[in-house]
């Protein structure tokens, strides 16, 4: 009965439009009705193509039916046709009919992140661009829009312009943590590591628990030669983010850098765990277990690598120094002689 009545009272309200298609399509909204909401809307749109508000409901439209990428579509041409529409309390104040609010503005700018994030996923780039550019316009604040928008140009190629669009994100939102890692990202990419430390830094200050982060920054300081604060920062990421394979991996090579024989081994023994299958972590584990003296264990480890990459010369050559080690010299030398050989394998 409610809901009757509240239709009801908007055909009052709006029954006078000039357009019955005008009308209807705000009273289908209301009840929730896609299918007659949007064939009002295209049918106003047809009747009046050069008016702003059809295209605007008709994008209201579409959002009921969850077809993003038309509404997104609808509501840039509206904003095309006036511009003065790119206002939020415009926005809410026309979307309110009757003191009834069928939509907000940020729905309006929800509806163009999802446009581009499903256009960008089918390859619609330029359509991506295009609706997360007019969000932004809408609410400049909203730091996911440019990670977004950035994140189309790296896929378009255009990473100038990915780069600029973090900058422009970073100085509307500052404190934004993932602005900053991603611009640091990128810096990375062009060796920028000083900068890139500078906004790494400001995200950890921003989120003390941001794991990712400490990972970038100690892979950064081991570039750039300062393993000890490399090692302190890796530590600090495995702790926040245990189940981060790539910061295990890289933890356990700086604790071999460092001697640290015991931290590599427990570093490369969980990398193993949550990547079984990566031959490159076994070879690295029956590393530091032969530098911490571990022989038999190295042993079994460097066998395991052999059985996930056949024929690496580097096993073999662990092999040698770990058989060494143990005082069969036999072996040893059967294993540096295995070695060699796939070394010229290699090289044919």
């Amino acid at each position: 009965m409610r809901k009757l009545l509240l239709a009801g009272v908007l055909f009052y309200l709006i029954g006078c439009a000039t357009s019955p298609h005008k009308s209807s399509v705000k009273i289908y909204i209301e009840q929730k009705n896609a299918e007659k909401a949007i064939l009002e809307g295209q049918k106003w749109v047809a009747d009046e193509p050069q008016n702003p508000q059809a295209h605007l409901w008709l994008g209201v439209a579409y959002v009921l039916k969850k077809d993003y990428q038309n509404a997104a579509e609808s509501f840039v041409k509206a904003f095309e046709l006036d511009p003065n529409l790119k206002n939020p309390q415009l926005l809410d104040k026309t979307f309110t009919v009757g003191g009834i609010k069928l939509f907000t503005a940020d729905g309006v700018a929800t509806t163009l992140q999802n446009g581009g994030t499903l256009a960008s996923k089918e390859g619609k780039n330029e359509e991506a661009v295009k609706y997360l550019r007019t969000a932004i316009e809408l609410f400049p604040d909203k730091a996911q829009l440019y990670l977004l928008l950035s994140a189309t140009y790296q896929k378009m190629g255009e990473d100038d312009m990915a780069k600029k669009v973090l900058e422009e994100g970073i100085r509307r939102a500052p404190d934004n943590k993932d602005l900053r890692y991603y611009y640091a990202l990128m810096l990375v990419s062009e060796k920028d590591y000083d900068r890139a430390l500078e906004n790494l830094k400001r995200a950890v200050e921003i989120d003390s628990t941001f794991g990712k982060a400490y990972y970038e920054m100690g892979v950064i300081y081991f570039e750039k030669g300062d393993n000890e604060k490399a090692f302190d920062l890796l530590k600090k990421a495995t702790a926040l983010e245990p189940d981060n394979k790539d910061a295990w991996f890289s933890l356990g090579v700086v604790s071999l850098k460092l001697n640290k024989f015991d931290e590599a081994q427990m570093a490369f023994k969980k990398y193993t765990e949550l990547n079984p299958d990566d031959a490159q972590g076994w070879f690295y584990l029956g590393a530091s277990y032969y530098e911490g003296g571990k022989y038999e264990e190295a042993l079994q480890a460097l066998d395991k690598s052999d059985q996930l990459n056949p024929g690496d010369p580097d096993v073999y050559n662990y092999k040698g120094l770990v058989y060494k080690k143990m005082g069969d010299t036999k072996k040893a030398l059967e294993m540096f002689r295995r070695a060699s050989e796939l070394e010229k394998g290699k090289g044919k």
